[in-house]
């Protein structure tokens, strides 16, 4: 499964403007509203790392908006822009197709204060197959309690099947969630601004027994003990059987932006996640650094998270159609590389064999990737399509063609 979209640059007001038609003007200024707050009371590196990205569809809205009512060729090629951009463009492409119904729902679950991901993934499937010359019928929830429905029917020349679209998020069935370990690093920075002027490398590894936790009086907690570890360079205990280590190593390195991501990369390949912190002196020249990483000693359960989605968009399909599945991945950099030999390949074969017949296949997809045309701009997102062995029935067959 291959979706792609094309943007020209002289689409972009246009296509925001139709965006902020279908919204609303007052449900736009909420979300501006919500992330301008969060901005203001989020700690530093929590607004870097979790408010800005999680903020990202709004904050390039509003980057287009203010280009336009300056009325200049602002740049419309930031990161916030694009996926800005993107979106409005799925969204002019499958509003069209849509009832009042699920009109209001989309319009509803886009200014919701939660993740945009499941809902752009869904946008995205739909707007995949229609671009494609698909006829697609929106199924409409139902009324009964408990019982759900898969999202759409798409109908080519030579047949018909149901789609069901789920997401995971990018803390789905790990032990150290991204906001919590980004608040305990304002914490634990803070901490380290009031340690004694020792210059160097301060490598700081947080061995959690089980996961992390966003409470202040447990972080604090963890902060006093990465403070000890660093002015003792010993190894200590944490409440939950974990523990802290933490090393002092001379000199500093002085690197740039992009050797600093390379070296937390190589850092922290095997930790759950990783956090890089620069102590300039006057004249900007590095003064001291502070790397931290921070896992659990019980293992993250990602691949069984996703399954237990599988499992949920089984019991949404009718049975009486051939049905698909896509799921939505976060941060995955090649899909390609899971196609084999992965432990998303192997739960995947291992669902097939244990689940309904009617289902075709699994789709897995992640992140756009946006590139930058001269004339415009490129969304391509690539999926890894697992097909069922145990299928039975006749699936459109151009709805599989990559």
């Amino acid at each position: 499964m291959l979706s792609n979209l094309l943007i020209a640059d002289t689409d972009a007001v246009a296509l925001i403007a139709s965006l902020i038609d279908f919204l609303g003007p007052g449900g736009i200024e909420r979300k501006f509203d919500q992330l301008s707050k969060a901005m203001q009371h989020g700690s530093p590196l929590l607004k870097k790392y979790w408010i800005r990205p999680q903020g990202r569809l709004w904050l390039g809205v509003a980057e287009v908006c203010r280009s336009t009512s300056k009325s200049v060729h602002g740049d419309l090629r930031t990161q916030s822009a694009r996926v800005a951009l993107v979106f409005a463009r799925v969204l002019a492409v499958v509003v069209p197709t849509m009832p009042e119904w699920k009109r209001k729902e989309v319009r509803d679950r886009i200014l919701v204060d939660e993740p945009i991901a499941p809902i752009f993934i869904e946008l995205n499937t739909s707007a995949h197959y229609i671009l494609r010359g698909y006829q697609l019928d929106w199924i409409r929830p139902s009324m009964t309690p408990g019982v759900r429905t898969a999202e759409m029917i798409v109908r080519g020349p030579d047949g018909e099947a149901e789609i069901e679209c789920k997401s995971s998020t990018v803390d789905s069935g790990r032990k150290v969630t991204r906001r919590a370990f980004y608040e305990l690093c304002d914490r634990i920075v803070h901490k380290f601004a009031a340690i004694s002027r020792r210059t160097g490398e301060a490598k700081v590894e947080i061995h959690l027994g089980s996961r992390i936790r966003s409470s202040a009086s447990w972080q604090h907690a963890v902060c006093s003990t990465v403070v000890d570890a660093l002015s003792d360079g010993d190894q200590h205990s944490l409440p939950d059987n974990g523990y802290v280590s933490a090393v002092w190593i001379e000199p500093v390195r002085a690197l740039s932006d992009p050797d600093k991501i390379d070296y937390l990369r190589q850092t922290v390949s095997q930790f759950d996640q990783g956090m890089m912190y620069v102590d300039r002196n006057p004249d900007g020249s590095v003064d001291r650094m502070l790397t931290l990483v921070c896992r659990s000693l019980e293992r993250d359960h990602v691949v069984k998270a996703i399954r237990k989605s599988l499992k949920g968009a089984l019991h949404q399909f009718s049975g009486i159609r051939p049905a698909r599945i896509v799921c939505y991945v976060p941060e995955v950099t090649s899909l390609e590389e899971l196609k084999s030999g992965s432990a998303l390949q192997v739960m995947t074969g291992e669902f097939f064999l244990k689940h309904d017949e009617f289902l075709h296949s699994v789709v897995y997809v992640s992140d756009p990737v946006e590139t930058q045309l001269e004339d415009g701009l490129e969304s391509l997102i690539q999926g890894l399509t697992f097909t069922n062995a145990r299928f039975r029935g006749s699936f459109p067959a151009d709805v599989t063609r990559s």
